[in-house]
C-alpha cells in the first residue's frame, strides 16, 4: 500500500474508532479527568479524527467528477434518496395558501388526482436545498381560505463545510472567581501580578454538531469507496488500529471484531 493510501486508510480508522466511542459514552461532550488534567471529550475526539480524513481525502474530492458531487453535495432526488454530501436533514412545515399554487384542474378530476395536482405544485415552490416531503394536509382558515400544509426538508450539504473544520476555536469560559479572590481584581495584593491581564486567553475546539460529524464521517466513507481508495481490510490488519470498547464505560477492553470495522456503524 503506497503512503498516500496508506494515510486515508488510517484516517478512516480512527474515524470509526471515534464514531464508535460516541456511540457507547453516555455523555459525548463530557471531557474525562486523568491526572489532575482533563482530556477531549468523545465529540472533540471525533471532530479531530474527522478533520484528519477529509484532509486525506480532499485533494480526490477537488479533483474527480465523482468527489465532487460529496465536496459540493447534492439533494437526494427523491424522498428517503441518500443524495451525496449530505450533512443534515430537518423538517420545516410551512402553511400554504391554495391561491398561490398555479394549477390547472381537469374537469373530471376526482379528489385523489386533485390532490396528487396540488402537491406537484406545492413541490415547485422548494427552494435551493429543500426538498418537498409529501403529503400535504388540506384544510380552511376560519374566514374560508383554503390551504395547504406542506412539509420540506431542509439539507446541509457539501463536505466543503468541512474545509475550516480543523481551524474552529473559541476561548475557554473562566468560572468566575469567588470568596475573597472576586474582589482581588483591581484592589488587593493580586494587582500589577505580571501577565494577570495581558495573558491570550485558553482556546479549545469549537465543535460542530454531532450529527453532522458522524454523518459526514459516512459520506467520507462513501466517497472513498466510489474512488476506490478504501480497499477492503483484513481483520488481522486492523488490529494495530482498532480496539473494542467496554460497553459500560467507553474504554477499551479487547479487539474489535470484523463486523465492526467493514461498515459504518450506526449511531
Amino acid at each position: 500500500m503506497n503512503l498516500p493510501n496508506r494515510a486515508i486508510q488510517e484516517a478512516h480508522h480512527r474515524t470509526i474508532e471515534a464514531r464508535q466511542r460516541v456511540a457507547v459514552v453516555n455523555n459525548p461532550d463530557r471531557r474525562p479527568q486523568a491526572n489532575g488534567r482533563e482530556g477531549p471529550s468523545a465529540h472533540e475526539r471525533l471532530q479531530r479524527a474527522v478533520a484528519m480524513y477529509y484532509e486525506t481525502l480532499w485533494s480526490h474530492l477537488v479533483e474527480t467528477p465523482e468527489g465532487q458531487r460529496y465536496y459540493y453535495g447534492e439533494v437526494p432526488d427523491e424522498p428517503g434518496g441518500e443524495g451525496y454530501g449530505v450533512l443534515s436533514r430537518t423538517l420545516n412545515e410551512e402553511e400554504i395558501r391554495v391561491e398561490r399554487l398555479d394549477v390547472d384542474l381537469p374537469p373530471d378530476a376526482d379528489d385523489r388526482q386533485k390532490k396528487a395536482i396540488f402537491e406537484d405544485a406545492i413541490a415547485d415552490l422548494a427552494r435551493e436545498n429543500e426538498q418537498f416531503a409529501p403529503p400535504a394536509r388540506f384544510d380552511t382558515l376560519d374566514d374560508g381560505t383554503p390551504v395547504a400544509y406542506a412539509t420540506f426538508a431542509v439539507f446541509k450539504v457539501g463536505l466543503r463545510r468541512f474545509d475550516d473544520l480543523f481551524d474552529r476555536r473559541e476561548p475557554v469560559e473562566e468560572p468566575e472567581p469567588s470568596g475573597f479572590m472576586a474582589g482581588s481584581k483591581g484592589d488587593g495584593f493580586m494587582v500589577g501580578e505580571p501577565g494577570a491581564e495581558d495573558d491570550d486567553p485558553e482556546m479549545r475546539i469549537q465543535l460542530a454538531p454531532l450529527g453532522e460529524l458522524v454523518r459526514g464521517a459516512r459520506e467520507l466513507d462513501r466517497a472513498g469507496r466510489e474512488l476506490g481508495l478504501l480497499a477492503e481490510t483484513e481483520e488481522s490488519d486492523m488490529k494495530p488500529h482498532m480496539r473494542e470498547y467496554d460497553m459500560s464505560n467507553g474504554e477499551t477492553a479487547g479487539e474489535v471484531v470484523h463486523a465492526e470495522v467493514s461498515g459504518s456503524p450506526d449511531v
